[in-house]
Parts: structure tokens; C-alpha cells; sequence
């Protein structure tokens, strides 16, 4: 379906890592004007303006241009990632939020370069998976 990448490196089969909470999708900016706010006894950062990164594709987009890896593999070992070679579509932006995510212990997927898993809370969490089934029982606001 996708020169080698099969549905399910792009589309999860069962329940996905995200519904779980242990994933995410990211990429970088550059920030370009900021401001601090409060709210109550907390101060943050209110970034008001950033110029986007130019990256491999859109995120979200489902192809083989997509890819982090040249070929699929588990993101379970760290230290093969570091030497699988990276897609020929991976341009240094993307090189780079691989580099500060790996960083940080987030593991990727090899099909997207904007995905990125938590896999030592999914292992802690393991015994107590969210089904992502929730559903609404009452409504308190009027």
C-alpha cells in the first residue's frame, strides 16, 4: 500500500498509544515574540508568534515521504534506532526533533517523523491500560 510500509505503520489496528496518553505528535518552531502571563499564583510563557520549521511533509500526511527510518522497526531499542539510517526525505529540522526528543526519552515511530512515545510509562502502566472506552454518565453544568 505504501512502497513497502503497510497500513498499519500509518493507521493503528487496536486501541492507539495516543488514546493511552504515552504519545504524541509534535514538531518545532521557531519562536518569534513572547510574553509572560499569570494566572492566580502561576506565571507562563504566552508565545504570540513562531515561524514553523519546514519539515519532510505535513504532519499527519500518510506516505512513505512521511517516514522517519528507511525501513519500518520497532522503536522498543534506542540504541538500534541510533543506527538505522534515516529516510532520504528526513531533512536536518526533522534530524534535529528526533535528536531533542530521543533526548528526553521519547522513542519514535519509524513511519512518522512527528510521532514520538513514552515507552517506560507504557511498561510501568502495563497492568493498568486506559481502554479509551469512557463515556459520559452525568452532565453537572446547566
Amino acid at each position: 500500500m505504501y512502497s513497502g510500509w503497510s497500513e498499519s505503520w500509518f493507521i493503528a489496528q487496536n486501541l492507539s498509544n495516543h488514546q493511552r496518553g504515552i504519545a504524541i505528535d509534535t514538531s518545532l518552531v521557531k519562536v518569534t515574540n513572547s510574553k509572560l502571563e499569570y494566572y492566580g499564583d502561576y506565571y507562563y510563557v504566552d508565545i504570540t508568534s513562531y515561524d514553523e520549521y519546514k519539515m519532510p511533509t505535513q504532519m499527519h500526511e500518510l506516505s512513505k515521504s512521511a517516514a522517519t527510518y528507511s525501513y519500518g522497526i520497532s522503536n522498543k531499542n534506542t540504541e538500534t534506532l541510533k543506527k538505522t539510517p534515516f529516510a532520504k526525505t528526513m531533512n536536518e529540522e526533522a534530524k534535529l526533533l528526533q535528536k531533542y526528543c530521543m533526548g528526553t526519552g521519547l522513542s519514535p515511530l519509524a513511519s512518522e517523523w512527528w510521532h514520538f512515545e513514552d515507552l517506560e510509562t507504557k511498561e510501568i502502566t502495563k497492568n493498568n491500560y486506559s481502554t479509551g472506552r469512557y463515556y459520559i454518565t452525568e452532565c453537572y453544568s446547566l
